[in-house]
């Protein structure tokens, strides 16, 4: 797992976490109440991923749970900058995939080819 945490100054954002290989793997980015400010997603791969926020303490990257899907074309660096935050009460899980669609039945996720680095800035709540 190649997921790093590091604490930062208020007021904006208290933590910036980091996953530098997403894939399919759920990874959890909070398991608590927190609200998202930023999220930048870097892509070597020459096609384009999805990556998916499922707001729970637990879930499936292979199944339809995920509550916002965030998009970056391939050999790109995407930015989402929400200036007033977005709360999220249950948790927060991540993965990444090349796939628009949502996972499960006839439609299967797979990982990018090259490391996706996905940074999300984040205030405890």
């Amino acid at each position: 797992m190649a997921v790093n945490t590091s604490a930062v100054s208020d007021p904006l954002y208290t933590t910036v976490v980091i996953d530098t290989d997403a894939n399919t793997t759920l990874e959890t980015f909070n398991d608590a109440n927190t609200t998202v400010y930023q999220i930048e997603i870097v892509n070597p791969n020459s096609s384009s991923v999805w990556v998916r926020i499922n707001w729970a303490a637990s879930g499936t990257a292979t199944s339809t749970q995920n509550d916002n899907i965030f998009y970056c074309p391939g050999t790109s660096s995407c930015y989402y900058v929400i200036g007033t935050g977005y709360a999220i009460e249950a948790g927060l899980r991540v993965w990444c995939s090349t796939e628009k669609g949502l996972g499960g039945g006839a439609i299967t996720l797979n990982s990018p080819t090259s490391k996706v680095t996905v940074r999300m800035a984040l205030k405890d709540t």
